[in-house]
């Protein structure tokens, strides 16, 4: 899907008048995504729902570890034999937020992982079709739609809540900051 700005986004919402699908890379900006997200939305009288996906490295995903077990900031990835070590600095937590896991427990839909190469692979991608950089951490937010197209469980999760027929007119939004202020010789590397 190529990159559209926010007027792009309103014009292809109030053409579908269908749900928004969201995979955001910033966990501690995810209140300010969602709360934009909905404000245009209700601003235009567009809003019917959202579903929130967070997309996260294999070796730090914290947030699916604190959501998942319920222990928020009671665990760690190296709790679990993780390393926390990835190239996605911006996502290398290794203990999720207690306050966030509290707020997104009734937000969030599902968790993605993404290996460290793949980022990369998306990176590429990105700049060779819209010119666009971004830092490894803010491509994990392209696993998302990837995976809402490949994962038997998001089937099973898009037929439970009536999406299934949805989804060729759903909005990705991706939260992907990032990439601006890397140098110039590292992003050649």
């Amino acid at each position: 899907m190529p990159y559209m700005n926010e007027i792009e986004i309103i014009q292809k919402i109030e053409d579908s008048h269908l749900a928004i699908a969201g995979s955001i890379k910033a966990r501690g900006g995810i209140y300010e995504v969602l709360k934009h997200t909905e404000d245009l939305a209700m601003e235009h009288g567009l809003l019917k729902e959202i579903h929130c996906f967070f997309a996260e490295p294999t070796q730090a995903p914290c947030m699916l570890l604190g959501m998942a077990t319920g222990l928020n900031s009671g665990i760690s990835v190296q709790d679990i034999g993780l390393t926390g070590l990835t190239h996605a600095d911006g996502l290398a937590v290794g203990r999720p937020s207690g306050f966030l896991g509290g707020v997104m427990k009734t937000m969030l839909s599902g968790e993605f992982t993404i290996r460290d190469a793949k980022l990369y692979d998306y990176m590429r991608d990105l700049l060779e079709t819209e010119d666009i950089f971004l830092e490894p951490s803010a491509c994990a937010v392209f696993q998302g739609p990837v995976r809402l197209n490949q994962s038997p469980e998001v089937r099973g999760y898009l037929k439970k809540n009536g999406l299934t027929d949805k989804m060729e007119q759903a909005v990705h939004m991706a939260w992907a900051t990032g990439g601006s202020l890397v140098p110039e010789d590292v992003r050649e590397e």
